[in-house]
């Protein structure tokens, strides 16, 4: 990891000096890496630093698209990425029919929010599945697995009862935008931090406050969340931090270990099935184990 990030450091600041440029882009499988993003962040050398969310070869099919569209069609301009909801979505039907299909009791919800986020606020692990789903290999907070951040062992908890991994894999911050500078060390305005791809170092109220999602070195691949670009996940963290005054949920991939973030309901329910999570929440329908 220390000569990856001094050799690609090395290569972004020869290529600056040749090329006198203070904006960086950055793509291809190593982008995925977020310490090493995190890294040029901290180093002050760019105005301007945009990592990838699908740097890897889960960005071909996006290049394809933009690639025809560019090409065939004639689109002068590409789009900003602003986000990275491109996957399927799923009414609530299809939520009451996967959690039948798999023997969930359910119910539907008249506040999904207020629910979810009581049950965080108590300790429970939560499945959360909305809108459509994310392209690349982050969770978002639309194919999500949510937890309470504030109790350091959560972290333990996660990675026994439900992923299903080593003890040292770390979780992601989810933190409210206009919050993130309380609980995160960044340049603001360079990058940005709603794609979970650049690692930073937590302040002290965010290694006092949030233990779960900081790791042993003092950091976090921390993800912003903004009520206008992802007004969902928005209003899910500001209701947890209303009751528990810290605007920051703990968020991994809804996925077990050597499997693919699930996609639709069915898959949501059977992993919620074999994983020890408390609660699935899909659109507006609660489901728990019988």
């Amino acid at each position: 990891q220390k000569m990856l990030e001094r050799v690609v450091v090395e290569l972004c600041l020869a290529g600056q000096r040749r090329g006198g440029q203070r904006n960086l882009v950055l793509s291809g499988g190593v982008a995925m890496n977020s310490s090493l993003n995190g890294r040029l962040l901290s180093s002050g050398a760019f105005d301007h630093i945009f990592a990838l969310p699908m740097a890897s070869d889960r960005g071909i099919g996006l290049g394809a698209a933009l690639n025809y569209a560019h090409q065939t069609l004639g689109v002068d301009r590409f789009f900003a990425l602003d986000d990275v909801f491109f996957g399927g979505a799923f009414d609530n039907r299809a939520a009451v029919r996967a959690m039948r299909k798999g023997g969930l009791k359910h119910r539907r919800s008249d506040d999904i929010h207020e629910l979810a986020a009581e049950a965080l606020a108590q300790g429970k692990i939560i499945g959360w599945f909305q809108g459509r789903s994310e392209m690349g290999a982050r969770a978002l907070g639309n194919r999500s697995i949510l937890a309470d951040p504030r109790v350091a062992g959560m972290k333990d908890v996660l990675n026994e009862r439900v992923k299903h991994r080593e003890w040292f894999r770390p979780f992601a911050p989810a933190v409210l935008a206009e919050r993130a500078a309380d609980y995160f060390e960044f340049p603001p305005g360079v990058a940005d931090l709603s794609f979970m791809t650049f690692t930073v170092n937590a302040t002290e109220r965010g290694k006092s406050d949030i233990p779960a999602s900081v790791h042993v070195d003092g950091t976090a691949r921390v993800q912003t969340v903004d009520a206008k670009r992802h007004p969902d996940f928005h209003r899910l963290i500001a209701r947890f931090a209303e009751i528990t005054e810290v605007p920051v949920l703990l968020n991994t991939s809804f996925n077990d270990q050597g499997e693919p973030i699930v996609e639709t309901p069915d898959d949501a329910v059977a992993t919620f099935l074999k994983t020890d999570m408390d609660i699935l929440c899909i659109g507006d329908v609660v489901g728990t184990k019988p």
